[in-house]
């Protein structure tokens, strides 16, 4: 049951190893990734055998579970061991991202950072520091530590219409793991996918002060642009004037039926 940050996405684990995960994701939460997975591995050791994380850690209790965490240099104990011992009731195969923020301390990017790496399909954002660092890279304004619950949701969107141009048909787990490890320099042996030499946007949205400039930038942004923006709309060249009111909505249905938007 080691973690192993470079190989995070495990999307058949079993019971003990979700388990794992779901720990690994509470101790994670503020401190360095490597020393949050060694502390986990040297708590998993105490586990007997045949027994699983959830079901050792129920049998300690509240003291010897907050002294076990200060034995092993956890840090955080008062929420460390709160998270636990309250996460020891949850079904972690069929829990919701939020049945997972309702535990205590735990916030938008760790219920996500979990259910992305440990469930196929999923597509969310992970807004730590290095996604926001890959954010701001990429002309969006972002804070640099994780944002409150309204702007996450904000930024989710940003960086998932942003993810699928720059990594068309990658998973946004692997797009998550690939950021994260060029940011933080642990690209080496990390197989990275075939990418186009250029960003794919279907459309984009020029800011021009006063208007902007909706241009398709291949034939499913026109079709797009033929089947949803009402006549009488004003041209400029091969591009549709906008007034900043309607971007948001453009942008959001655009993102919502699967296109990928540029925004500059």
């Amino acid at each position: 049951m080691r973690i192993v940050p470079t190989q995070i996405t495990n999307y058949n684990r079993t019971d003990a190893e979700l388990q794992a995960f779901w720990l690994f994701c509470i101790l994670v939460a503020g401190k360095n990734a490597d020393t949050a997975a060694g502390v986990l591995g040297r708590m998993l050791q105490e586990v007997p055998e045949g027994s699983t994380p959830f079901e050792y850690l129920r049998s300690l209790g509240s003291i010897a579970l907050r002294n076990s965490l200060v034995a092993h240099r956890a840090g955080q104990y008062a929420r460390v061991t709160r998270a636990i011992e309250e996460s020891l009731s949850l079904d972690l195969r069929t829990a919701s991202i939020e049945d997972l923020e309702g535990i205590f301390g735990v916030g938008p990017k760790t219920a996500r950072f979990f259910v992305l790496h440990s469930r196929p399909g999923v597509r969310v954002a992970v807004l730590d520091t290095h996604i926001l660092k890959w954010l701001r890279d990429h002309h969006e304004f972002a804070p640099k530590s994780t944002p409150g619950r309204r702007q996450y949701a904000e930024l989710e969107r940003a960086f998932l219409r942003l993810a699928d141009a720059y990594f068309p048909g990658v998973a946004i787990a692997d797009v998550d793991l690939l950021i994260w490890c060029e940011v933080s320099g642990r690209l080496e042996g990390v197989p990275e996918p075939e990418l186009p030499a250029e960003p794919i946007f279907d459309l984009k949205l020029e800011d021009h002060n006063t208007i902007f400039l909706l241009r398709p930038a291949t034939s499913l942004g026109a079709d797009w642009v033929e089947s949803y923006i009402n006549e009488g709309y004003q041209s400029f060249g091969n591009a549709i004037v906008v007034e900043h009111r309607y971007v948001k909505d453009i942008v959001d249905g655009a993102v919502d039926d699967g296109l990928a938007v540029d925004i500059r």
